[in-house]
């Protein structure tokens, strides 16, 4: 568990780091919102999340650029190159009427020399070529069918590339408003970024222009070896020398985790082909050696294989006004279904605390997180209560329409249960919720109106693996309040659904 007072330089950022001269106690720099005012237009998270989405976006922004610039002025470069020997190979695929000439006049020569020695006609060999032939051999071809793709990839790059500038060029436009509706429609941006794959798209254009560059050096060996046999295998030694530490230095950041060679795209596919030969070696062996342990079979799945990529960029071609109001139109096109916990607005909503919470290791921004879903939580209640429409309290048996479906709710449930486990307790009987972790969990028992009380039930989580950390985290959070002799704390936490054993209860229960 991170030490609350120094988390605050612990909040680095997924592509350069904290910005120095920064405070980054966000309980600090913002006030505390009022109790129901968590999710209220102007609360500090929005505030926050606009903060650290500014961070994410300048870094992210800036490094897409530093690739973009890079990948324009090598295609630009290598193109050039290639053109050079295009317009040199390319002469030999045009027939050669010298050599066609020379070939007519040699054959008439020999019928000179035939007529004057008395010989047959017929006996003398035809030309080797006519007027019309090609004089082409297969080598140009091959050269040319190798340095006309690698050009074509070579100048769509580029072109791509002007294409994608001007596409991340709109991503940061500034949005007027309240700070909520400028963090959804940030986050609505962001969730269109991830959609359509930009980011993908970057990393295609640099393993294109790695093609290209194969392409050429395959050529190139072709073309010197028609001119030197002896020079083309120096040449051939060096491309194949390049190929070779592509392939090795694209798998080994899959194999070992401190290897630098990181290049996004060739690391998926590695660690595709990779999870391919180790599922290929587990049924060998499961097959093959009935002798085999079960730790040495979980030890070829053991190696988790992360096919997860927050991909960043923004595609849009519409002008600023229009484009807003699109957004708005997007986000808040039902304002009757606001009171709704699924309405878009409030996943859109989910979908933005979801993401700074997990973006962030800033434990300020959790911690306002937790309650702004303490305060979502309340206003979904309060909502509900005065709506004409009436609603069906949720159930295990209809996760469909369970209001806490969102993967927000068992992160910060989990986040609150470390919480409980290692804070010092401040819950006493005339407060029984001092603090933000202990709120959120009552209050999700309290919304979902669950009738036994039990949390794991209260979301609804029908993931065994998701059930059974939830309760392992139950359990050690019980254990922790009973070493620090916090009866009420235990109470909670055996009313919530932890797994107490009988000593342990009956320790609670004469406390």
């Amino acid at each position: 568990m991170p030490d609350l007072s120094s988390s605050g330089s612990s909040a680095f950022l997924e592509f350069g780091g904290p910005r120095k001269g920064r405070n980054y106690n966000y309980t600090e720099i913002y006030n505390k919102d009022n109790l129901g005012d968590e999710m209220k237009e102007n609360a500090r998270v929005w505030s926050v999340y606009l903060d650290e989405g500014e961070n994410y976006d300048a870094d992210m922004i800036q490094s897409f650029r530093n690739i973009l610039d890079g990948l324009l002025i090598f295609a630009s470069l290598f193109s050039a190159v290639v053109t050079t020997f295009v317009a040199q190979t390319s002469q030999a695929l045009i027939s050669d009427n010298t050599q066609i000439m020379a070939s007519l006049m040699f054959e008439n020569n020999q019928l000179l020399r035939a007529a004057g020695n008395i010989t047959k006609v017929s006996e003398v060999p035809s030309a080797a070529l006519k007027p019309g032939d090609s004089t082409y051999t297969r080598a140009d071809v091959w050269v040319n069918g190798l340095f006309f793709p690698s050009l074509a990839l070579s100048l769509s790059v580029a072109l791509v590339t002007v294409m994608i500038k001007q596409w991340i060029q709109a991503y940061p436009t500034f949005v007027s408003g309240t700070a909520k509706d400028r963090a959804l429609r940030r986050h609505f941006r962001f969730l269109g970024i991830e959609k359509w794959r930009v980011r993908s798209i970057i990393e295609c254009l640099t393993l294109i222009l790695h093609a290209s560059v194969a392409l050429f050096l395959i050529g190139l060996a072709i073309y010197v070896f028609q001119l030197s046999s002896s020079i083309s295998w120096s040449v051939i030694f060096i491309a194949a020398s390049t190929f070779l530490f592509y392939i090795v230095s694209s798998i080994l950041p899959a194999i070992f985790i401190d290897c630098p060679y990181r290049v996004p795209f060739t690391l998926s596919l590695a660690q595709y082909v990779l999870a391919i030969f180790r599922w290929a070696r587990c049924a060998f062996v499961e097959h093959f050696s009935k002798s085999t342990s079960t730790h040495s079979i979980r030890f070829v799945h053991g190696r988790s294989v992360n096919y997860s990529s927050n991909r960043i960029e923004w595609l849009s071609a519409l002008g600023s006004k229009y484009r807003t109001a699109k957004e708005s139109d997007a986000i808040y096109h039902n304002t009757s279904s606001f009171h709704k916990p699924n309405s878009l607005v409030n996943q859109t909503a989910c979908d933005a605390l979801y993401w700074v919470f997990n973006y962030s290791s800033n434990q300020f921004v959790k911690e306002i997180v937790v309650e702004a879903v303490v305060g979502m939580l309340h206003e979904w209640s309060m909502a509900q209560k005065h709506s004409p429409i009436p609603h069906a309290t949720p159930s295990a048996n209809n996760l469909d329409s369970h209001p806490l479906q969102h993967d927000l709710f068992p992160a910060t449930v989990v986040f609150c249960l470390q919480m409980l486990s290692h804070a010092p307790s401040t819950i006493t009987e005339d407060d029984p919720y001092p603090n933000p972790w202990s709120r959120l969990v009552s209050t999700i028992t309290t919304v979902t109106g669950s009738s036994d009380g039990q949390l794991i039930n209260s979301l609804g989580i029908h993931d065994q693996d998701l059930r059974e950390q939830l309760q392992g985290e139950l359990d050690a959070a019980y254990q922790a309040s009973i070493a620090k002799n916090d009866r009420i704390l235990s109470q909670y936490l055996v009313q919530w659904g932890c797994h107490a054993s009988s000593s342990l209860a009956d320790h609670t229960s004469r406390g």
